[in-house]
């Protein structure tokens, strides 16, 4: 285990220090299915780890489903409104009968068995975001998460304490330009889920110009999605 924890101190990627910690994460809880979630400054750009298969890469199905559907998980939810790391609990938060209507329930959990779900979210030096996750065919209890406290501390101390690169991590304008005043008032309507209309009666304000801000802000989030915009500019708060 201490040889496992000082690996993550020396690793210089990012990717391989999830790979790293969602191993001992397997040692430190039980499940059916492990696996990490890495979100680099763009979505879209986002990867998934399985222990089994290696990196998946951003064009595979799972992480192009979670490109575009991330922020409507309970995981991300709460932790975008703190941006701090957190440990969850899936049961604990949705009811079952929720859980069961829901696309992420559907198109991931379903086929893999996978009835209950642990998280841990952790932020990296460079502003990027590792999730580890893992899946039951039961239910996690209380005192599963209370397994998984001391080494989640751990390694928050430990994920900042590592002096990586800041390669690769695009800055908050994006492209070198931060968003205006009314670019982020518009993009958090955006990230409440409104509309442009919708948008455009709150602000008091043309659709054409509502339309004209969210150009200006996919150029500098370099994104082309209004999802992918929404999880960026909510990374950035």
């Amino acid at each position: 285990m201490l040889s496992s924890l000082d690996s993550i101190i020396a690793e210089k990627d990012d990717r391989e220090l999830a790979e790293n910690a969602l191993r001992i994460f397997a040692n430190v809880v039980h499940g059916d299915y492990y696996s990490a979630v890495y979100y680099a400054g763009n979505p879209l750009a986002t990867d998934v780890f399985h222990p089994d298969a290696g990196w998946c890469g951003p064009s595979s199905p799972v992480a192009m489903f979670l490109q575009k559907n991330h922020l409507k998980h309970p995981f991300a939810r709460h932790f975008f409104l703190t941006r701090q790391p957190a440990c969850y609990r899936r049961s604990e938060m949705v009811a079952d009968r929720e859980w069961k209507r829901s696309g992420f329930y559907n198109e991931l959990d379903r086929p893999l068995g996978i009835e209950d779900m642990a998280a841990i979210y952790q932020v990296t030096r460079n502003g990027d975001i590792i999730v580890l996750t893992c899946g039951r065919s039961g239910t996690f209890r209380q005192k599963d998460i209370d397994s998984v406290g001391p080494f989640h501390r751990v390694l928050s101390v430990l994920v900042q304490s590592r002096q990586t690169p800041g390669a690769g991590r695009r800055s908050q304008s994006g492209a070198g330009k931060p968003l205006s005043k009314r670019e982020r008032e518009v993009m958090g309507w955006v990230r409440e889920g409104k509309r442009n209309s919708e948008i455009s009666v709150i602000l008091g304000l043309s659709t054409h110009t509502v339309r004209k801000h969210l150009e200006n802000a996919f150029g500098k989030l370099e994104v082309e999605t209004r999802t992918a915009a929404a999880l960026v500019f909510a990374a950035d708060l």
